[in-house]
Order: C-alpha cells, then sequence, then structure tokens
C-alpha cells in the first residue's frame, strides 16, 4: 500500500481506521493538548514574575485564539489545492510553538508576552488543521466513537505531561528556562513528524461531504461549544483563580491544574463505559452534578482540601461529559460525517481560547470569582442541551419507520 495513489485511482475505502493515520493524529492531539496544559500554567508563573494581571492574561489568550483562527483558514484553502501536505503543516506547525516557546523565554516584560503567543497559535492553527485532516481520514461508522475517546485522552495526556513538568521543574529551572524546555520537547517532536514515514491517502467509510443539517446535529454541535467553553475557561484560568482567590502558592497551584488535568483525562477514558449502565441522559446528569458541585466547592471553600476536591471533581465530570455527548453520535439516526468531525475539532480548540480570552473583562470588573460562576452555568447548561438532543433523537427515530 503506497503513499500515493495513480492518476484516476479512486481511493480505496477502509471500514477500520488506517494506523498511520491513527498515529499521526495522537502526535498532533498530544502536542495541542500540551500546549493547552501551558496555557493555564504559564501565565500563573507569569502573575508572579512579570506582574500580569486579569487583562494581560486576557490578551495573551487572544493573542492565540486570533492567530490560530487566521491560521486554520489559510490553510484550509491551500489543503483544498492540495498545496499543504498534512505532514508538513505538522512539523510547521511544532516547530513555531517550539521557536514561540523559546522566544518566551526572552521576553521581559508582560507588554510583550502577545507577539510570541501569536507564533505560537499559528503554529497551533497548523498542527490543528493537520490533526483534524488526519483524524477525519481515519474515523469509520463502527469505531468513530472509539477513536475520538483515544483522541480525548491523548489531548489530556499532553496537558498532564506540560503541567507535571512545569510544577517539577518550575522553581528549580526558573520559568525562562521552563519555556525553553518546553521549546526543545516541541522541536523535537517536530523533527520527528517531518521523518515520519508519509500518509497513506485513504478515505474512511464516512461519509466526506457535510452531514445534514438537522436539530440533532445543530444541538450536538452547540452542546460541544458548551463544554469547550468550559475547557477553554477552566484550563486558562484555574491556576491564577486558586493564587488570587485562596492564596495558593504559584507551585501549589501548578499540582492544583496537573489534578484537575489528571482527573478530566481519566473521565474520558472511563466514560465510553458509563453510557452502557442506565439511561445516557441520566448518566450525563448525574456526571454535569459532579461539574456544578466541583465550582461550588471552589466558590465557597476556605480549606485546601476543598480545593483539591472541587478541582477533582471538576476535571472528572468535564472529561466524562465529552465521551457522553458522543455517544449521541453513535447512536444518532443521522449518520455523521467527516467534515462534521472536522469542522468540531476546529471550532471547540478556538472556542476554548476565545472563552478563556472572554472571561479576562469579567474577572477585571467583578473580580476572579467570576471565572467560576461563569464556568457554573456552563455547567448547568450542558444537561439541558443533552436532554433537548435525546428527545429530539427519539422524535427523528420514531418518525424514521413512517417516512
Amino acid at each position: 500500500m503506497g503513499a500515493t495513489l495513480p492518476t484516476g485511482t479512486i481511493p480505496a475505502v477502509r471500514h477500520t481506521p488506517e494506523p498511520q493515520q491513527v498515529r499521526f493524529a495522537m502526535a498532533g492531539l498530544l502536542l495541542l493538548g500540551g500546549l493547552f496544559g501551558a496555557v493555564g500554567a504559564l501565565p500563573a508563573l507569569w502573575s508572579f514574575a512579570l506582574s500580569l494581571d486579569a487583562v494581560g492574561t486576557g490578551i495573551c489568550f487572544a493573542s492565540l485564539a486570533v492567530s490560530m483562527l487566521a491560521t486554520m483558514l489559510t490553510s484550509g484553502q491551500l489543503r483544498h489545492r492540495n498545496r499543504l501536505p498534512a505532514r508538513g503543516a505538522a512539523a510547521a506547525g511544532a516547530f513555531l510553538i517550539g521557536a514561540a516557546m523559546i522566544a518566551l523565554s526572552f521576553v521581559d516584560r508582560d507588554s510583550w508576552l502577545p507577539y510570541p503567543l501569536a507564533v505560537a497559535g499559528l503554529g497551533m492553527g497548523l498542527t490543528a488543521a493537520a490533526t483534524g485532516e488526519s483524524l477525519s481520514r481515519a474515523l469509520t461508522r463502527r469505531r468513530a466513537p472509539a477513536l475520538l475517546h483515544l483522541s480525548g485522552a491523548f489531548f489530556g495526556f499532553g496537558a498532564v505531561a506540560v503541567c507535571g513538568v512545569a510544577w517539577l521543574l518550575a522553581e528549580p529551572l526558573g520559568w525562562q528556562n521552563l519555556c525553553r524546555l518546553l521549546g526543545a520537547m516541541a522541536i523535537v517532536l517536530a523533527v520527528g513528524i517531518w521523518r515520519g514515514p508519509k500518509l497513506v491517502i485513504e478515505k474512511a467509510d464516512l461519509p466526506a461531504g457535510a452531514s445534514k443539517t438537522t436539530p440533532i446535529t445543530i444541538l450536538l454541535f452547540l452542546t460541544l461549544l458548551i463544554q469547550a467553553c468550559n475547557h477553554g475557561l477552566l484550563g486558562g484560568w484555574l491556576a491564577l483563580y486558586l493564587t488570587r482567590q485562596f492564596e495558593i502558592t504559584t507551585l501549589g497551584s501548578l499540582g492544583v491544574l496537573m489534578a484537575f488535568w489528571t482527573a478530566l483525562t481519566c473521565g474520558r477514558v472511563l466514560a465510553g463505559r458509563l453510557a452502557a449502565f442506565g439511561n445516557r441522559t441520566r448518566t450525563a446528569a448525574v456526571v454535569s452534578g459532579f461539574v456544578v458541585l466541583g465550582c461550588l466547592f471552589l466558590l465557597n471553600s476556605v480549606e485546601r482540601s476543598g480545593v483539591v476536591a472541587g478541582s477533582l471533581l471538576l476535571g472528572a465530570g468535564m472529561g466524562a461529559l465529552h465521551p457522553l455527548t458522543l455517544e449521541y453520535v453513535a447512536h444518532s439516526p443521522v449518520a455523521p460525517a467527516a467534515g462534521l468531525f472536522r469542522l468540531t475539532f476546529a471550532t471547540t480548540l478556538l472556542v476554548g481560547l476565545g472563552s478563556a480570552a472572554g472571561a479576562a473583562p469579567l474577572a477585571n470588573t467583578h473580580g476572579i470569582d467570576a471565572v467560576m460562576w461563569l464556568a457554573l452555568w456552563l455547567a448547568v447548561a450542558t444537561p439541558v442541551a443533552l436532554a433537548l438532543i435525546a428527545i429530539e433523537t427519539r422524535l427523528s427515530a420514531a418518525a424514521a419507520p413512517a417516512g
């Protein structure tokens, strides 16, 4: 099976995920998760070292989001013209992320932070476009939910790894050397991607085009966006919230952030089995209750143990909600298309960064606890949206025989 196909040959259609595509997509997700972990860990360090305030933090998040959006739009046009191979885009994206991390280590004032972060956003956009393309090619009808669960786990592994490195090495190395270390790791990954084997050009048996617009697909898309808002919001602000609201040390807040991402990843891994027990909507409502309870712990706790418990509940609940939502795709009477997954993948990353940036004015005007109140309301909105999806799914299934 070669990497290229003769002219005029119709690509083979796979009914199981192609291993090369899966490995490539997982490497991209590991890198993107690592960058999301850094997005939450570094502002906590800059808050102490560079006196970074809430407005400056929001500008940093916005710089990442805007440059990522611009790159993804451009790379999409190049991809359609076959001028941007996925491997080259991912390697270039990883290299830009690494170079941006190294450039950050030389910044000595908070006003300069958005510029290297804009470069990191460019790399993130290239990596996300290549990863989304590869993931959509690997998806198959029977294996789509399992592969998407695996994708979420690898994204979480990247975030946990970077937060763990920051927690262990921020104090002995200093944040500048920490950025250089993270940058070197990203560049090594870029070299590995570039020197890796070419991707096999094959089509999976999911429909390639966009899904038919239905109430289910619209509700599913909105539900995933709500969850992405909470992921970006808490992933970006949790460490800062802990240092300012509870006066926890920077090192302690990084440890709690790592615990949050660890619980989130474990929740994603285990949630695939939760759907087999009882009603999916009821299970999702219970899991959403964990998220709400975690927010309440972080809003009202006076002890460090309550802060840790709240962060673990938040992470586990949010991690489990995403796979439970994807179960509605697998059991939906409307067949999902690869284009829908690609669009959702790209948009959720942008929405996560956008929500983190949008929370800055609230934190600056109403205090840092406004971030947690927003997370609480988003947690309440999620089971409502899932209940609407369940109702619409039953109506569509009942109408299908009549049609």
